[in-house]
């Protein structure tokens, strides 16, 4: 047992005995000889801020429609007795050219009937203009009479006051001027009902014009002409059908005057006006493309889609390139320039920071994005003339050595400074 022991307790000593040795061995041991070496530089590309104008378009998409459209309805009822051969899709009509026929004589009754009417009314003024003459002679005459009956009974009636005249002779002097006073009452009863009746004759004689005037309006509504020069684009209607009040017989438009609804986002409200220049194409034709202007701008916004509409005018279209109501086209709207701006790629700017080159090293820049372009932006912050990186962003840091080729820019496009047409936020690496 005491063997076993002094066993452990050597080989305890040993134990300790080497880990102290190896301790002052590494602590006096020469330290290797330490050599510093730089990393290669990151090749990137880089452009030069310079101030430039910019006019960054807007694009928005619509359909065609021609400004003046015309649906043309029956006004009258009755059977369609003609239709002209240019009423067909596609013709082109001039104004005022006839169209359909309805049927007009039921129309020309009612118009024969209401000048009857007329005349009736007009013989019965006459009438009553020769009685109102008649009466005024009667009247006169009763007058007369009435003086007289009225001399006679006085005569009589003094005579009887003196006893030279009899009862009975003073009572028929009183009842030939009681039957004076009444003729005379009674002429001008009917005088006194001359203006009431004069008045019921002229009210029906008016009624009776007016049933004339509508009555010629529904025989000139059975012509239908065109409203304007156009082009027919549908027909409802066939010869010898029967038709009725506000049923739609044909529709007319004019492609020559175009119009184009945009819907546009409300941000971008500010930099429309009215007279902006717009171009518009077609996907179809992309080739092709017509100039208009903004003619008008929608007052108000719509908020379920937070957008507002811009009306753009394309006064006339080219025979060669047409351009048809109905045709989904898209919209280019001429921005206002942006004069001395300096203008990144939107891709190099990197939360909030740009990289510029400062003696062969990258450095970091807070930069104030002014407004956004559309592969681009307008920044604040960043001294002009300084070169800000544009590729190899997701490995450079600040201070990181950088061999940068700078990019020649492109004035005039709203792209941006480029390298033959390359984006440069998405040019290739080209190694580290």
């Amino acid at each position: 047992m005491r063997r076993w022991l002094l066993s452990i307790l050597l080989i305890s000593a040993c134990l300790v005995a080497g880990v102290g040795i190896q301790s002052w061995l590494i602590r006096t041991a020469p330290q290797p000889a330490r050599v510093h070496q730089d990393r290669p530089p990151l090749n990137v590309d880089g452009i030069v801020l310079r101030p430039v104008t910019k006019s960054e378009p807007l694009i928005g998409f619509g359909t065609v429609l021609a400004e003046r459209t015309a649906s043309v309805s029956a006004q009258v009822g009755g059977a369609v007795i003609e239709r002209s051969p240019a009423l067909r899709v596609g013709r082109e009509v001039a104004a005022g050219q006839v169209l359909l026929q309805i049927d007009p004589r039921d129309y020309e009754r009612q118009l024969e009937r209401a000048r009857s009417q007329i005349r009736q009314d007009e013989a019965g003024l006459a009438q009553l203009d020769q009685e109102k003459a008649n009466l005024a002679q009667l009247q006169g005459i009763a007058a007369n009479e009435l003086a007289i009956a009225e001399r006679e009974y006085t005569r009589v009636l003094d005579l009887f006051e003196v006893t030279q005249g009899s009862r009975r002779e003073v009572d028929l002097a009183r009842q030939a001027l009681e039957a004076a006073r009444r003729a005379m009452q009674t002429l001008d009863n009917s005088a006194a009902l001359i203006p009431s009746r004069r008045a019921a004759l002229e009210a029906a004689l008016a009624l009776h014009r007016a049933d004339v005037a509508l009555a010629e309006l529904n025989l000139e509504r059975c012509t239908l002409r065109a409203p304007f020069d156009g082009r027919i684009e549908t027909v409802a209607v066939e010869a010898g059908e029967q038709v009725a009040p506000n049923q739609m017989l044909f529709t007319l438009l004019d492609p020559e005057d175009l119009e184009i609804p945009l819907e546009l986002p409300v941000s971008q409200r500010d930099r429309v006006r009215v007279g902006t220049p717009c171009r518009v194409s077609t996907e179809s034709r992309a080739d092709l493309v017509w100039a208009g202007r903004v003619s008008r701008i929608a007052p108000s916004a719509r908020a379920d889609t937070r957008t507002f509409s811009a009306f753009v005018d394309i006064p006339r279209r080219d025979a060669d390139q047409p351009l048809l109501p109905g045709m989904f086209v898209r919209a280019e709207l001429e921005g206002p320039p942006l004069t001395d701006v300096l203008v990144v790629p939107r891709g190099s700017i990197i939360d909030g920071k740009v990289y510029t080159v400062s003696e062969g090293r990258a450095r970091s820049w807070t930069v104030e994005v002014a407004q956004q372009l559309r592969n681009e932006s307008i920044v604040r912050g960043v001294p002009e003339g300084a070169t800000v990186i544009v590729t190899n962003l997701d490995v450079l840091y600040d201070g990181c050595p950088v061999d940068v080729r700078t990019l020649a820019p492109e004035p005039g496009t709203s792209r941006g400074p480029q390298s033959a047409g390359r984006d440069p936020a998405a040019a290739p690496q080209r190694g580290t």
